[in-house]
């Protein structure tokens, strides 16, 4: 899937490179899914974040594409899948591009995303060290969302209150 994506969404675009439309983002995805790829949750977020840099750009193209592609899905449903995805402390995120572009196309992230982290407080599953490191890189990454909130914010307030 990825090799697609950089053929159609190249690097560094020769002057000609003309951006592909949506239509043929999602031809040649079908195609790919035709030949037994699939284009599971992480997929999704390894391109959105292979792209990060260029999501200004293209961004709206392969939202667009995917969502078109997985339309049959609650869209509350892939939000929670996607910013858990996003959240997986061996994404390593340096930068919020990708969570801040994931947060532009949900209306209700907030709750999302206040779902998600509690999620990562909650799982009891992991050993100690894998946990604390879950939760801080999950933290780190939270807070950084948090402070685009506003004062009157459900997340920022019971943060503050913590």
């Amino acid at each position: 899937m990825q090799g697609a994506l950089l053929i159609l969404f190249p690097p560094t675009p020769a002057s000609d490179w003309s951006c592909p439309s949506i239509e043929m983002v999602i031809s040649r995805l079908a195609e790919l899914i035709n030949l037994g790829f699939s284009l599971k949750d992480n997929v999704i977020i390894d391109a959105l974040h292979m792209f990060e840099h260029r999501l200004d750009e293209i961004g709206d193209i392969l939202w667009d594409a995917f969502l078109a592609i997985r339309s049959g899905e609650n869209v509350y449903s892939l939000a929670l899948k996607f910013f858990r995805e996003a959240f997986k402390p061996e994404r390593n995120l340096k930068k919020d591009d990708l969570l801040n572009f994931l947060k532009s196309k949900f209306d209700y992230h907030e709750q999302v995303i206040k779902q998600v982290v509690k999620q990562y407080f909650i799982d009891k599953k992991n050993d100690r060290y894998h946990f604390k490191k879950k939760i801080f890189n999950t933290i780190t990454k939270s807070l950084s969302l948090v402070r685009s909130y506003s004062k009157e914010s459900e997340l920022l307030c019971k943060s503050h209150k913590k």
